[in-house]
């Protein structure tokens, strides 16, 4: 796999070159969420948790703005505040974006201390929607503050002009210095300040008056020692726990870390020196070392997962995908008007392109994560999407008609769309809750069932072309009778897929929970299906259904993956906790009405027609 991925870096890389070379800083190991992650991608993630928007290429250049020149990156548009009533709560003006600096978010949460204790102390169930939100604001601007001292330690804020007291402290006079060398010579530093305290004020010399100014800058940059956000210091090559990894804070103060451990900082130093100075051959030799420092000690990750982290997250696969599919259903709707055979082959190939953007997205993901990407509802999303394109190009290649591709096309925007919603909301790639992280059942159960969804969402796309041609188009059954084999094939296929990973899911509940069953949400959502596609199925083979109404309820089942998808989360109870999310109730009610009324119109249609009476 290290092969493979070094060659894969070395083919497809790209740098952006610029005045600050961020390219080994990007890849600089950080623990995040329990698991060892790229630089990149915490600031990324971060950028998004906190304005509620992607954070793309640049968010690694203002993290370490944040982290090395903090006030510099304190007036920067930052935290989303989209509320209107959070906004007159903290008296802020609206802005365009509703996009705050922290500098000014900070000042007016200081007005509001008395509120913010009190919401603090209040149970959560007793909070207004506004005042949720103002709590996420306070609790937003903590992280940028602790964020932006996590690495006061080592910023060159000291100067001694005396060289000849420099020089007794061994010290540096001919540049600033930093807290971490101050501690390197405490020793020295507590034999000259002693006794200082007890001195009146005119028997001060010039030289006392700067140690104890030294002093008093000490004292303000210890005032960060609670920080333990940046943890970036690995713990000793014989520990294996990712727990104990450390910010340099903590690592100072708990006196933790290993031999190497100084050296590494001793890099960080520099990079600080060099980002405050600007110095952009200090800032490449710096992040370089450390860099190659990191990959001697790698022990706890692998240097080539945190490249093709860096690499998935600057080629941003899935936007390009989504963009593609987006150009492909705008071509083919042209190509159903025109009827140009060219538009269809390029619209099939450009639909290959996308899925191979959309395959290689999956595939980063999985040697990233070393884990079935389908553990969250945002990567059950976007495998969807890819089960669904690849359906459609399977039927595309056994009906060349052009409408497998649109609708494979349309389906693969629309939910890489709302996948990106999802994804804005922090797709961070951290570490599954305990339950989840079972490879074997992830590739087994998980994959199943989220296979199952996608033949679903297929065959009632392909059912609708079907109720549009026999409603309004007022085709005749024997020229949509292809086109029901199709939806009745991909039924077959879904109820197999679904049926397997529920029996699947059982098992895994029996060894993780102790119950085959517990009638659970989630498990309820996924009998759910079972049970219509088997009652369709079992009434179309009996012929007790009309192909129009079999192709009527496969239709809905849209409305029934949705529920059991999206719906089931907003009861918020059952053991599948990691499947929660919310304000998607709104969402989830337009759609299934939508449904709803096109299914209706559909039908209004089709008995409209002389020759029909009913749709049994």
């Amino acid at each position: 796999m290290r092969f493979f991925l070094t060659v894969f870096l070395c083919l497809f890389s790209t740098q952006t070159m610029a005045t600050m070379d961020m390219t080994h800083f990007a890849k600089l190991p950080v623990l995040h969420e329990g698991r060892v992650k790229p630089l990149d991608t915490y600031a990324r993630v971060t950028w998004q948790i906190l304005s509620g928007k992607q954070g793309g290429a640049d968010s690694i250049r203002w993290l370490a703005t944040l982290v090395f020149t903090p006030e510099k990156a304190w007036d920067a548009p930052l935290i989303y505040i989209p509320n209107p009533d959070v906004q007159h709560t903290l008296s802020l003006p609206k802005k365009v974006g509703n996009l705050y600096p922290f500098r000014q978010v900070a000042t007016a949460l200081k007005q509001q201390k008395t509120l913010l204790k009190s919401l603090l102390e209040a149970p959560p169930e007793e909070r207004t929607l506004a005042q949720s939100q103002l709590l996420e604001v306070h609790f937003k601007a903590l992280w940028v503050f602790d964020l932006s001292r996590s690495l006061s330690l080592l910023a060159p804020v000291f100067a001694l002009p005396d060289a000849g007291l420099a020089k007794q402290l061994d010290l540096p006079a001919d540049r600033l210095f930093t807290y971490l060398d101050i501690m390197r010579v405490y020793g020295n530093y507590i034999k000259k300040v002693e006794g200082l305290d007890k001195k009146l004020p005119e028997a001060l010399t010039e030289q006392d008056i700067l140690l104890l100014r030294l002093g008093a800058l000490i004292r303000q940059v210890e005032k960060d020692s609670t920080s333990r956000a940046l943890p970036i210091i690995p713990p000793p090559p014989w520990d294996t726990d990712d727990a104990l990894w450390r910010s340099p804070w903590a690592t100072l103060q708990e006196g933790k870390g290993h031999s190497e451990t100084p050296q590494y900082l001793k890099n960080w130093e520099a990079m600080s020196a060099g980002w405050v100075e600007q110095n952009p051959t200090l800032w490449s030799r710096a992040t370089a070392k450390a860099s190659v420092f990191m990959v001697q000690q790698s022990t706890h990750w692998q240097p080539e997962l945190l490249a093709a982290e860096v690499f998935y997250n600057n080629f941003n696969f899935f936007q390009l995908s989504l963009w593609v599919y987006g150009f492909v259903a705008g071509l083919l709707a042209l190509f159903f008007f025109r009827q140009y055979k060219s538009m269809l082959s390029i619209g099939k190939w450009l639909m290959v392109g996308g899925f191979f953007l959309h395959i290689v997205g999956l595939v980063l993901r999985v040697l990233i994560l070393q884990r079935p990407p389908v553990a969250t509802l945002y990567e059950s999303i976007i495998f969807v999407g890819a089960v669904v394109v690849f359906l459609s190009l399977v039927l595309e290649h056994r009906r060349r008609d052009g409408q497998s591709l649109l609708l494979g096309s349309l389906a693969g925007a629309t939910l890489h769309f709302i996948g990106l919603r999802y994804s804005a909301e922090g797709d961070s790639m951290g570490m599954l809750v305990a339950v989840l992280n079972t490879n074997f059942w992830l590739a087994t159960h998980v994959v199943t069932i989220t296979i199952g969804y996608g033949c679903a969402v297929m065959a009632a796309l392909v059912a609708h072309v079907y109720l549009v041609k026999r409603a309004v188009m007022k085709q005749t059954p024997t020229a949509t009778h292809d086109l029901l084999k199709n939806v009745l094939g991909l039924s077959l296929i879904a109820l197999f897929f679904t049926a397997l990973g529920t029996i699947l899911g059982g098992i895994w509940a029996d060894q993780s929970w102790g119950r085959f069953w517990g009638w659970d949400p989630k498990e309820n959502g996924a009998l759910l299906i079972v049970l219509w596609l088997a009652w369709l199925l079992h009434g179309r083979l009996s012929s007790l259904l009309s192909p129009f109404a079999f192709a009527l309820g496969i239709a809905a089942l849209n409305i029934i993956v949705a529920l059991a998808w999206f719906g089931v989360n907003l009861l918020n109870v059952g053991l599948h906790s990691y499947g929660f999310t919310e304000n998607i109730a709104t969402n989830l009610a337009l759609f299934c009405g939508a449904q709803g009324v096109v299914l209706g119109v559909l039908v209004l249609c089709y008995i409209r027609q002389p020759d029909c009476k009913t749709v049994t």
